[in-house]
This record gives structure tokens, sequence and C-alpha cells, in this order.
């Protein structure tokens, strides 16, 4: 699907402004600085996406934290961490010391649910804001999958095209990186960019 490059442009502004505050509750919450990648916004079907997964987050375990959100934007946003990058997460958030261990407890799952909650609540917020739109979360669960944002339990007859942003951050003296990624339809965005391309 082809769209102008002005619409491009707002969106990966409007997502670019949403991880940016989604750095910095990280960065609070860690104490350290979070270093962010400039946002990957494409436009997919759900088989593109899922042919995308494949190619580009294969041979790795990721820990997942999903949470949905509806209103003004409507959608799902994952923050996900390669098994080991999330347990080194939780320890120094529960600070503990590091270990090679990389199974979830009831304790590190809760904690690693938090710091998902604290993250896609910021982007949302921040998205929100700057859209004009009051947006509301579901609770955030915690799967393992073999990619970044599992799609594998989706409806193979969607056809809805998506927008698929990724953005990838590390955690500066520390081994730990990941993704903070946001999946909403086409139909439900375009709107409201248009709105801002016209403001």
């Amino acid at each position: 699907m082809n769209v102008s490059e002005e619409f491009q442009d707002v969106l990966s502004e409007v997502i670019n402004i949403g991880v940016g505050k989604a750095s910095q509750a990280l960065s609070r919450l860690m104490d350290r600085l979070v270093s962010l990648s400039v946002p990957e916004v494409q436009l997919f079907t759900l088989t593109e996406l899922q042919s995308y997964l494949e190619e580009h987050f294969q041979g790795e375990q990721y820990v997942n934290v999903r949470q949905k959100f509806t209103g003004g934007l409507e959608g799902e946003g994952v923050v996900s961490f390669p098994l080991v990058n999330g347990k080194t997460l939780v320890d120094s958030i529960l600070e503990e010391e590091s270990s090679e261990e990389s199974e979830f407890g009831a304790v590190e799952t809760e904690a690693i649910e938090e710091v998902g909650n604290i993250v896609l609540t910021a982007v949302g917020g921040a998205i929100g804001k700057m859209l004009a739109e009051r947006i509301s979360y579901n609770l955030p669960h915690v799967t393992v999958s073999p990619t970044i944002i599992p799609v594998e339990d989706s409806d193979p007859s969607d056809n809805n095209i998506y927008c698929f942003a990724n953005t990838y951050f590390t955690v500066k003296d520390v081994d730990i990186a990941g993704n903070i990624t946001l999946m909403m339809t086409y139909s439900n965005v375009e709107s409201l960019v248009i709105r801002l391309v016209d403001d």
C-alpha cells in the first residue's frame, strides 16, 4: 500500500514523541540513560507482517509485555526483550544479582509486567496528548514468543492494513536491550494523522 511521504513523516513524528516519553520513564526507573533508534514505521497486511517478523526476528525467544489500548487510538503496544535481557532488567529492578537463568517466576513476571505498563502508558499518553484523544488501556500481560510481537494467534482471514511501528532501545552500562512496538490498523490511524497534516 502506498501512502504519501508527508503521512509517513507525520506518523513517524507522532511515534517518535511517544517513545521518547517512554524512554524517559524507563530511564527514571532504571536510573540509567536509555538510547533509542529512529522509529521504523511500515504498513503491512497481517500476512506481510508475519513474513517480516520471521525474516528479521528469528532464532531468539522474547519475553513480551502486551497491552491493548482503546479510545481515540486503538491497537496494541508491546515491550519485548530477549529472555536473558528481560531477566537482567528484572534482576536490576529487584536489586538481585544477575544470573544465567532466564526463567520468569511470579515475582519476575509481575516486575516486567509493571515495566511494560509504565513504558506503554507513557507512549500512549504522549500520543494521546498530541492527538487530543483520550486513550484507555487494558491490563498488561506477559507472553514468551519467538518474535517481538506475537501474531500467530491472529485471524488468518484478517484483511486489515496495519501500521507497524518499532523502536529498538538500549540501556547504558548494562546488558539490556529491547523493542517498543505499536500495531494499529491503518483505518484507525489515517483520520488522526490527516487531521494533524491539515492543522
